[in-house]
């Protein structure tokens, strides 16, 4: 990357952070949306991971991270899972129609 484009790179990042409004009392970590605060005070600050992934220790504050660690973790364990339901159902269906 250019100096030029490194340059430009910074000085978008300290515009943003100046457009950052709304600010949260207890960290003082700041959002852009209020929405963004609403969700930050309502699941993340000071507040322990509630969701919980079901193949292994990792727990989020946000259900769409633990959505994203599930995918991006866990994908060939589900795909062997679903291979290994339909491979039982097959077989199932294969009893079934030969008696």
């Amino acid at each position: 990357m250019s100096e030029v484009a490194l340059v430009v790179r910074r000085l978008k990042r300290r515009i943003m952070e100046e457009d950052k409004i709304y600010r949260c009392s207890a960290c003082n970590k700041s959002y852009v949306y209020k929405a963004g605060l609403s969700r930050h005070q309502k699941y993340e600050c000071g507040k322990e991971p509630q969701f919980q992934c079901p193949h292994c220790p990792y727990r989020a504050k946000i259900k769409s991270n633990l959505t994203a660690h599930v995918a991006y973790k866990h994908m060939n364990f589900r795909l062997a899972t679903h291979m290994h339901q339909m491979f039982q159902n097959v077989h199932i269906i294969a009893q079934f129609i030969s008696t």
